[in-house]
Formats: C-alpha cells, sequence, structure tokens
C-alpha cells in the first residue's frame, strides 16, 4: 500500500503560545534518562542486549549476541548529551494537518492535550553493520534467526513498504516504544484520567527532575483497558496513521496462547481467582472477604470488546 507524501512544515506555522508550549514538552521528554539511552544507543549503531530482551526472545545467532554488546560504546552517551543541547525543534518537519488542528485547540483542553502528544510523537520519532550481517548467506543447518529490516525495530511495525521514511520509520517506532512504553496510537472515548492527568502535567509544568517520570508508560493492573492490537486497527479504529501497520486476518480463536496471558489480559486473573474460590471450601480454606470478590467482579467490567473474558461478562 503505497503511501503519498504529505505537505509538511515546522512549528513555525504555529503561534506563540503553541510553541511555547511544544518546545517545553519535548526538551522535557528528551532530558528524561529513557530518551537519552534510547538515542544513545540508535547513535551507537546497535541496541544493547538488555534492552534488546526486554521485548524479544534470545535468539541464537544474532548479531546481538554475537557480539555480546551489553554497553554502549565509549563516547556514545556523550556524543547524545551534545546532541539533545544543540537540538532545536524548530528544525523539525510535521504534516500540515496536524500543526493546523493543534493550532485550531485552546491551551488546557483535552483535545489541546492529544494534539501536543500527537506532535510530541512526531518529534521523537524523527546502520551499515547490521546491514551487512543481516544480509549475508545464511547456514542453513542452524536455527533461523529472524533477520529485521533494521536492528531497532518494534515487532507489530516492520512494514517499511508503506511507510513515508520507509526502514527509518521502523526505527522511529522502535525509539518511540522504547520512551514512552510502546507506540502512541489514538481514540477519542472514555478512559480512565489519573495517569493521562500525570503524564500532561509532565507535559506541559514545570518539569521537577527528580519526581518519578511518567514516562515510559507500561502495562501493568492499573492499565486494564486492552484492545488485541489486530482488533484496534480493524474493528475498532484505535491507530495513528493507517498505513501503520498491515491488518492480520484471523479469528479470534487463533490468537497465540502467549497473548492471552494476565499479563496481557488482567482480568484473566481475576476470573481465575474468582474460580477457584468456589473450590476453596473443598480444601478448608478460610473463605474469602466479600469486598475481596465484588472488587474482582468490579475490574472484570474493566474490559473491552477485544478480551477473552468479553462473552462471559456481557451483559444478558
Amino acid at each position: 500500500m503505497p503511501v503519498v507524501a504529505q505537505m509538511v512544515s515546522n512549528i513555525s506555522r504555529l503561534d506563540d503560545i503553541h510553541v511555547s508550549v511544544f518546545r517545553q514538552a519535548l526538551t522535557g521528554i528528551l532530558a528524561t534518562d529513557v530518551a537519552e539511552l534510547t538515542f544513545a544507543q540508535i547513535i551507537d549503531g546497535l541496541p544493547t542486549k538488555d534492552s534488546f530482551l526486554e521485548s524479544k526472545p534470545w535468539q541464537e545467532g544474532h548479531l546481538i549476541f554475537e557480539l555480546n554488546h551489553v554497553a554502549l560504546c565509549p563516547g556514545a552517551l556523550e556524543k547524545t548529551r551534545g546532541s539533545s543541547e544543540a537540538f532545536d525543534p524548530a528544525a523539525l518537519t510535521f504534516p500540515l494537518p496536524l500543526l493546523a488542528s493543534f493550532q485550531e485547540t485552546s491551551q488546557g483542553t483535552k483535545q489541546f492535550q492529544l494534539k501536543l502528544i500527537e506532535l510530541l510523537w512526531y518529534g521523537c520519532h524523527k546502520h551499515s553493520v547490521y546491514e551487512e550481517w543481516r544480509d549475508q548467506p545464511r547456514d542453513k543447518t542452524k536455527p533461523r534467526v529472524f533477520c529485521a529490516p533494521a536492528v531497532f525495530f518494534h515487532k507489530r511495525y516492520l512494514d517499511f513498504d508503506q511507510y513515508p521514511n520507509g526502514i527509518a520509520d521502523i526505527v522511529g517506532h522502535w525509539a518511540e516504544a522504547k520512551i514512552f512504553g510502546g507506540v502512541v496510537v489514538f481514540d477519542r472515548g472514555e478512559s480512565g484520567t489519573e495517569q493521562f492527568g500525570a503524564l500532561i502535567e509532565f507535559l506541559t509544568g514545570t518539569q521537577d527532575l527528580q519526581k518519578p517520570y511518567p514516562i515510559p508508560i507500561h502495562a501493568t493492573n492499573r492499565n486494564r483497558w486492552r484492545y488485541d492490537p489486530n482488533d484496534a486497527i480493524t474493528r475498532f479504529n484505535i491507530f495513528r496513521d493507517r498505513y501503520e501497520r498491515k491488518p492480520r486476518h484471523r479469528l479470534p480463536h487463533q490468537r497465540n496462547p502467549v497473548v492471552n496471558s494476565a499479563m496481557n489480559w488482567p482480568e484473566l486473573e481475576d476470573r481465575m481467582w474468582l474460580v477457584w474460590q468456589q473450590y476453596d471450601h473443598l480444601r478448608d480454606n478460610p473463605p474469602p472477604e466479600q469486598a475481596d470478590i465484588d472488587a474482582a467482579h468490579e475490574r472484570l467490567k474493566q474490559i473491552t470488546p477485544s478480551s477473552p473474558c468479553w462473552a462471559s461478562q456481557r451483559e444478558p
């Protein structure tokens, strides 16, 4: 699916208030330890072994492990810090429709905050050694090694043939996931506000670098509203760009069993706990507190149509 080139411009299109908020927010993000380490790895040319293993399994024969790349090369971090200090947000370009829609919002509104986050993603989104290793002939007697188009990659965002910037956008998705905790997509439905509020306060307030940063945002029991990645783009129109991923056509029961885990769907743990309580009396265990049972039932209501528990939780 080829992508039509977009008209772009820089933040000079915005008024002083919008420019000031964007500059402050982007500066705050780039000052975080996670952003510094992320861009240092890109400058270094390879992710560290620990960084690679955060989201991908160990692979025998992969370049990261062949080189035993456990730390940044000398000077990579210092070079990153120097680049950050000299960086001017005005050098970034953005799609004109995004700049226009941000300009139309009023400071302090939810739409202003959402457009600011979208603009910041573009700001953070914008390696020959790996390519040589990737393209070399393989020994077919050894286990197959997955060779992504770029050494920095997010496993769900590999469709570079339909990205505006090709393989560079694969690296951008990886950096975004490291800094924000995942690739940022947008829907305009209701959601919890506590975590969103903490993020906005960090982006638009006075950054106190002693406080814990609200990024990256990782999946925990506090973030209970989950969508299957395929459902999100094919059924519920949750995405940033239509071209970001090619839909995988499969039925819900065809999901990888690992995906249907309590880590991805915390409601599965609640459902299993409630089932076990029905049989605990057979083992002479004390009955659970009614408040705990009620709380588990309430959490089971915090699910989306993608959830494995959806069918059993719907009202008759």
